[in-house]
This record gives C-alpha cells, structure tokens and sequence, in this order.
C-alpha cells in the first residue's frame, strides 16, 4: 500500500534519536521527529506514519500514555511501541495492556528495532486496508 516505510520518534533523548534514525534510515525507513510533545494539531500528520517510537517519560512530565491517548485520536492509529533503558516485566505488562504494540529497550538495538518495526508497520498496514475496504 504504501512505497516507504514510516516511523516516528518521540524521544527527548537526542542521542536515542539519532541511534533509531540510523538504524531505520539504513533499512530505507522514512524517519520523523517529534521535536516536542505534545504534539498538538499536528497529530494529523501522523497519517502516513504507521510506527511511532516514543520514551517511557518525557522531560516535561508527559510519558507514553499521552502518546498512546494523541495517536488513538486518528482513524486508524499508527502502532507506538515505548522504549527505555529501565525496560522491566511490570512496564512491559502494563505498556500492552494499555494497547502500546511492544516495549524496546535502549540502548537500541539494530536487529531488534527491525524486527519489531517491521511486525508494527505490517500491522498497522492490513489495519489500513481493511479500513479503506470498510
């Protein structure tokens, strides 16, 4: 359905930002960057990303939950998978329960990000089709 992968990156930590970028770019991902949460109007142009990475908390007190809520308010919501260093059994429960695809840990790693990406964005794709035939 759609020629080039998207994803973005919710993450206050540049370092972590420019891990996934290169990671992703190099598997031919298109990459964004929401440069602040929350994102406000612009979650709209969420629409053609169909994965976002985001931390578990942000500096300005927000966290992975107010991502999850933003994305939920799109037809169809891109899959947002949380990643942290702290990433433990009860944060990983809770993180599906609430309806998040998947938790990541950091530092990233390339094959698990691809991995995990790849599952989300395939997901979030039939999600799309389905919708389009509805």
């Amino acid at each position: 359905m759609f020629k080039t992968r998207s994803m973005l990156a919710a993450l206050d930590s540049g370092e972590e930002c420019e891990s996934l970028r290169a990671i992703v770019s190099a598997a031919g991902w298109a990459f964004h960057v929401a440069p602040a949460f929350p994102y406000g109007d612009s979650i709209s142009s969420l629409a053609s990303c169909g994965v976002v990475v985001c931390g578990a908390r942000f500096n300005n007190g927000r966290c992975w939950k107010d991502v999850l809520r933003e994305t939920r308010r799109l037809t169809t919501p891109p899959n947002v998978i949380v990643a942290d260093r702290l990433a433990d059994e009860a944060l990983w429960a809770e993180v599906l329960n609430l309806g998040c695809y998947d938790l990541l840990m950091t530092p990233f790693v390339a094959e698990e990000v691809l991995r995990l990406a790849e599952m989300a964005w395939d997901s979030w794709e039939r999600e799309m089709v389905r919708a389009a035939a509805a």
